[in-house]
């Protein structure tokens, strides 16, 4: 067995001692040994195509897909307006509010009313 100071004179020792380094060959060997593994280099990928002519119209509202909801978005106002136009304008109170709206007193109906209001503004 050995001895607390044998143990201590061997640690103090090694820790005055630079560590050793591998050799040359050893590491060479060791590149060599990964390049093998190593996966070949991927080619770069190409550019992004520029936006067309239309891609750069419609990119401020959302490219196609903008453009597909505001065209959606018309089309069901334009039903709606031409559809319940007739309901809208039976709304209780509605006929008092628009013409209030207007100052032309000669407005016999809500469409009158509703017409000098759109062309006042």
């Amino acid at each position: 067995m050995t001895s607390e100071t044998h143990i201590e004179r061997l640690l103090n020792e090694a820790k005055d001692q630079p560590a050793p380094l591998p050799s040359t060959a050893l590491v060479s060997r060791v590149l060599a040994d990964a390049a093998t593994f190593m996966p070949a280099p991927e080619a770069a990928p190409p550019p992004a195509p520029k936006p067309g002519f239309w891609g750069r119209i419609l990119a401020p509202i959302g490219g196609l897909a903008g453009a597909s909801v505001l065209a959606a978005c018309a089309a069901f106002g334009v039903f709606a307006g031409a559809d319940y136009g007739d309901q809208l304008l039976s709304v209780p109170g509605l006929n008092s509010v628009l013409a209030g709206l207007t100052d032309y007193t000669d407005s016999t109906s809500p469409y009158e009313s509703l017409s000098l209001l759109m062309s006042e503004g």
